[in-house]
């Protein structure tokens, strides 16, 4: 029996990168700050600051110190409090929400909000077709420039993490035994615990903090590769994917139906046939019977269409959860449950499948180069 493991950014965030989109929406706005500081405006597809009707002299902006004070100043900026000297403009709705998103809910899934607005845009009875085509590509041009971004903020980033230790304990993690007593969905059981015969790691972020640990793993486990399915930041041979991944939601076929390829260009499939990462995928999980393990992900419905093919297939047997514990002693567990539910068509197939969270343990967080 196989392993196949799904690393997300709870993985990246665990050895304390700063991944998270709103990490990224605050690096974007400090950026603006500054712009505006140094030159008296700041202008882009998404927002603008300062331009000819600032008044003189311009008012300066300390920078804030994290993303919900820099969106407080905007907040006061665009009501004339504190900062009546200062014009700013908001010219995406999708900023707009994402931003919302950090006040209201302190997260934010910028692909999530791209695809609400997209199908929001498309349902509007009101949009005739030259108006609906116009902002498609509006839309579409402001994930473009997200996305571009988000890569140069990325690249930013420390990746100088981990000690030996924490490599051979997370090494051990990845590598240690299928036990038979959590694996109830095969007709025939399994006779005794053992190593998995082969890995592979599916990668989900753009950074390479998982190849810390590979050297490590391949000493227990030959047979073993990473595919990362959403690109490199800086692999132009595999590109990242930067999208929407639920064909399977009902709204996908109102898109198709459309008959214009615009309205298709930031789904992930058409980025998937781009490299043979996907293949891969399919041939491993065809393959042989596999238990998934998940590190970090947050199995939302952004890969709905990838999670339903891995959790549903024949020969995946089992699917062990390494959840988030939070300060005060809760954890993600159940949440984590009530999203793999949205991926699962047959809910008896997801009972047999998922392990028992007296089973299942918390995903070790990496602080000062010690494993906790």
């Amino acid at each position: 029996m196989n392993r196949l493991i799904l690393i997300g950014n709870g993985f990246d965030l665990a050895h304390k990168l700063k991944t998270r989109y709103s990490d990224f929406l605050y690096y974007y706005l400090k950026n603006v700050f500054e712009e505006y500081n140094k030159n008296g405006i700041s202008e882009d597809i998404l927002l603008s600051m300062g331009g000819k009707d600032v008044f003189s002299p311009k008012t300066h902006i300390e920078t804030p110190p994290d993303v919900k004070v820099a969106i407080n100043i905007l907040d006061k900026i665009k009501k004339g409090s504190s900062y009546h000297s200062i014009r700013i403009e908001m010219h995406s709705e999708l900023l707009i929400k994402s931003l919302e998103n950090i006040v209201e809910r302190n997260w934010v899934d910028i692909e999530d909000n791209y695809y609400r607005l997209l199908t929001k845009i498309i349902n509007n009875k009101y949009n005739n077709k030259r108006t609906l085509e116009s902002k498609v590509v509006q839309l579409n041009k402001e994930l473009d420039f997200i996305k571009l971004k988000l890569k140069e903020y990325l690249r930013t980033l420390d990746y100088t993490i981990v000690n030996d230790n924490s490599k051979d304990i997370i090494s051990e993690l990845f590598c240690e035994y299928i036990y038979k007593d959590e694996v109830v969905s095969m007709k025939k059981k399994l006779v005794s615990d053992h190593l998995p015969n082969e890995l592979l790691f599916l990668n989900f972020n753009y950074t390479r903090t998982l190849n810390h640990y590979i050297e490590n793993v391949s000493k227990k486990i030959f047979e073993n590769q990473i595919i990362s399915i959403h690109g490199e930041i800086n692999n132009s041979d595999n590109p990242i994917i930067f999208g929407f991944g639920d064909e399977i939601d009902k709204e996908y076929k109102t898109l198709e139906d459309l008959n214009e390829n615009e309205y298709l260009r930031h789904m992930k499939s058409f980025g998937y046939f781009k490299t043979t990462n996907y293949h891969k995928l399919i041939s491993f999980t065809n393959y042989s019977p596999f238990q998934v393990y998940i590190l970090g992900h947050s199995c939302g419905l952004s890969d709905r269409t990838m999670l339903n093919q891995i959790f549903e297939h024949d020969n995946c047997k089992s699917i062990k959860i390494f959840y988030y514990q939070k300060e005060d002693g809760s954890d993600d567990y159940v949440e984590k449950t009530h999203e793999m539910s949205r991926h699962f068509k047959n809910k008896i197939s997801m009972r047999e499948k998922i392990i028992p969270k007296q089973k299942s343990r918390k995903l070790p967080k990496i602080v000062n180069e010690e494993i906790i």
